[in-house]
């Protein structure tokens, strides 16, 4: 996000990258698509450059498995969500949001509010980006900040 690291989105960055990462393979063999995770993942053009192939290659050396897990978890949720807006839910609370980015690529119901609880320093982060990759808001969702104070 910028040209900067925002130590407190380390887990947020990290979740987006492998989205960006699985949304750079071939459409018929993704398994995830985020259109927009790029707009949160610092070396974002690094990672387009490095393609689908050798960024999982070298996600699965430092550390085996993690980019699977993510987007197989990522597809589960999806799942979810969209069984769940079909059965007509009218909330959608996404814990830890990080850089989430369901609320506008998932074709949800207008009727569906959702609420976003994250740290306020990532909240504000990913507000800050919303404008310059949305011209004009999709849908209202609310943001709602924790505290998390350590043990």
């Amino acid at each position: 996000m910028g040209d900067t690291i925002f130590k407190k989105d380390a887990t947020a960055q990290g979740v987006a990258k492998q989205r960006y990462i699985e949304s750079l393979a071939e459409p018929d063999r993704r398994v995830i698509y985020d259109p927009y995770a790029e707009y949160f993942v610092l070396g974002a053009g690094l990672i387009k450059l490095l393609g689908h192939k050798l960024s999982v290659w070298m996600t699965r050396k430092f550390a085996r498995g993690f980019h699977e897990h993510l987007i197989a978890r990522t597809r589960f949720i999806d799942d979810v969500v969209n069984q769940s807006a079909a059965e007509n839910i009218e909330r959608y609370v996404i814990l830890g949001a990080g850089y989430d980015s369901r609320p506008y690529r998932l074709d949800l119901p207008s009727r569906i509010k959702v609420f976003e609880v994250d740290q306020a320093e990532v909240q504000s982060q990913k507000r800050a980006k919303l404008p310059s990759i949305f011209k004009v808001p999709i849908l209202s969702h609310m943001s709602v900040s924790i505290l998390i104070a350590s043990c």
